[in-house]
């Protein structure tokens, strides 16, 4: 039996005792001490060496090698409030989190939680690695934005374990680059039902604006419904990424460059990701329409279904007001009420990185 067969069979069930501790440690943007110190001590406790920078990321090296295979994730949360009476039930193959006071589901702060899981159970399998846990994913990339690079110098690849679903490996986040094509077969993630797609703003993102130059990806870890109280994990996706990783590990054991390319933009964009995102939060929470989790959620959804269509994924980042209006009006007819226009381009803004033209007379 072949050393990845064999890792399989021992990752064949998911860790759930480990998996809902993660879950317990709430840890919103700013405040993520408790996860910290866990994961610390968690990668310790497994024969790694952790290095807190002044940020509060960490990072973590396991072994002694010439190269590693590098993983990332992030450990804040954006459920900024955790009742006492928080409790997180498994119905199948689904893991949710309830407030048992408020009766109510409760989110489970999987984004990115999941991915925390998936990189501590690969240090108890590996014997040589490398992971970064980032601060402050969810509030504009702020732990990965001051990232040590030089700690990526031996590294072969870096992987982040940050995407809803259970198929996504995005090649492209936010019009930044994060590999090539030749990444996604090496990877041989097509053979776990992962396709490639493009994806919003994350820290490995960041990286390659920062200057990484080995390739790059971001995975679906089985949660859905982020950023809501619905959210919720699949077990059996969540192991299967796990198993791709533990592949992706095994099997690639060469260097994987990637020059990073220049995010490109509309025209008259000059902003930085990071910018955008500021920009994005600012109008969003200034916005006299609020909209719930849920509302928010479900216009995300439909947007990625259309502006990934063939219609558009070509031309994502020079649309023209036009194809900005026809964009508006296929969200309104979908989602069956009457959102407001600065909504949904928010909404976009935040999912690709810059402001979506519409015609604004009539802004309703």
């Amino acid at each position: 039996m072949k050393t990845t067969d064999k890792r399989k069979a021992n990752a064949k069930k998911i860790d759930i005792s480990l998996l809902e501790t993660l879950y317990n440690l709430h840890a919103p943007s700013g405040d993520e001490s408790d996860i910290q110190n866990y994961c610390a001590e968690h990668a310790e406790a497994a024969g790694a060496s952790v290095i807190f920078d002044e940020i509060g990321n960490l990072y973590i090296t396991k072994g002694n090698a010439k190269s590693y295979g590098c993983f990332i994730a992030h450990m804040d949360e954006v459920h900024q409030t955790r009742s006492k009476y928080f409790k997180t039930h498994i119905i199948g193959n689904t893991i949710y989190g309830y407030d048992h006071r408020a009766e109510s589901f409760s989110g489970i702060g999987a984004d990115d939680k999941n991915g925390i899981y998936i990189i501590l159970k690969l240090l108890e399998e590996a014997k040589e690695m490398k992971a970064v846990l980032f601060v402050e994913e969810e509030i504009g990339c702020i732990g990965s934005r001051g990232a040590d690079m030089q700690f990526f110098d031996d590294c072969r690849y870096a992987v982040q374990i940050d995407r809803k679903g259970n198929k996504d490996f995005i090649t492209t986040a936010a019009g930044q680059e994060l590999c090539s094509d030749s990444f996604y077969e090496v990877t041989e993630a097509a053979k776990y039902g992962y396709t490639k797609t493009v994806g919003a703003m994350t820290d490995i993102m960041q990286l390659k604006e920062n200057g990484l130059n080995i390739a790059g990806c971001n995975l679906s870890c089985g949660y859905y419904n982020p950023h809501t109280n619905n959210e919720n994990t699949n077990l059996a996706d969540l192991q299967n990424c796990f198993n791709l990783c533990l592949h992706i590990l095994d099997k690639v054991t060469t260097m994987q460059p990637h020059t990073p390319i220049n995010r490109y933009y509309n025209y008259n964009q000059p902003h930085t990701q990071t910018d955008m995102y500021y920009d994005y939060k600012r109008t969003y929470y200034e916005e006299e329409e609020r909209i719930n989790d849920l509302e928010q959620q479900e216009i995300e959804s439909i947007l990625e279904n259309i502006i990934y269509s063939d219609e558009y994924i070509n031309k994502l980042y020079y649309l023209t007001t036009k194809e900005g209006d026809e964009i508006i009006k296929q969200v309104r007819k979908v989602i069956g009420y009457n959102v407001s226009k600065t909504t949904i381009a928010n909404v976009f803004y935040y999912l690709i990185g810059y402001q979506l033209y519409y015609t604004k007379t009539d802004n309703k």
